[in-house]
């Protein structure tokens, strides 16, 4: 009789090993992969919005200076386009600044995941209630101005300036799952169409306020 419930408790204990194995290969094969689409999309999404916001504001509140200074010879040809460095540090510093404020009071993004997509989703797929979850955030904020010329139509050329900003994260899903993504986004802040030929030079000059 002894033996019997030894073997038993074995298999009780074999079984429910067995389960924990397939529970634990299950949720690494398919909820954790699911739970990174669902976190990485929602974590962009809440970061661009948020990206978005502080540049709107940073460019409606930069100083109504001129960005761009051209020179001209005898003929009215523009010889000479300068971009006004010291508009551009104000913008780079004032969005960084900006946009790591914010971001520091936003460290945690929470999102819903449906729990049949979750469980089964090749059969619920966007089935069930809504099961939230939370991911954290570490940010890096970088921004920089580049400069391009384009077409505007005939004899006429554009001269832009655009602000790019990143945000480089690193999501916290759980404590073993940590996941490197970037948002990237380009805004217009000046445009310049100019008639006849482009400048052969061109360059940067600072303002004193």
């Amino acid at each position: 009789m002894k033996k019997r419930r030894k073997r038993r408790f074995l298999w009780i204990l074999f079984a429910l090993l067995a389960l924990i194995i397939a529970l634990w290969a299950y949720i690494e094969c398919q909820v954790k992969p699911i739970m990174e689409k669902y976190g990485v999309k929602s974590a962009q999404a809440k970061v661009t919005q948020l990206v978005n916001a502080e540049v709107t504001t940073c460019l409606a509140n930069t100083a109504q200076a001129a960005w761009i200074r051209l020179e001209r010879d005898e003929q009215g040809d523009i010889m000479l386009l300068e971009v006004n460095s010291q508009q551009v540090n104000s913008l780079k510093l004032a969005v960084t600044e900006a946009v790591l404020r914010k971001l520091d009071t936003e460290d945690v993004c929470d999102f819903s995941v449906p729990l049949g997509t979750l469980l089964a989703p090749e059969i619920f797929t966007s089935k069930g209630p809504m099961l939230s979850l939370d991911v954290g955030l570490d940010s890096v904020v970088s921004t920089d101005i580049a400069t391009s010329w384009q077409g505007a139509g005939i004899n006429q050329t554009a001269h832009r300036v655009t602000l790019r900003v990143q945000v480089d994260m690193v999501l916290a899903l759980s404590f073993d799952q940590h996941i490197e993504t970037s948002v990237v986004t380009d805004y217009l802040v000046t445009e310049t169409v100019l008639v006849g030929k482009v400048p052969e030079a061109y360059g940067q000059w600072a303002t004193t306020k």
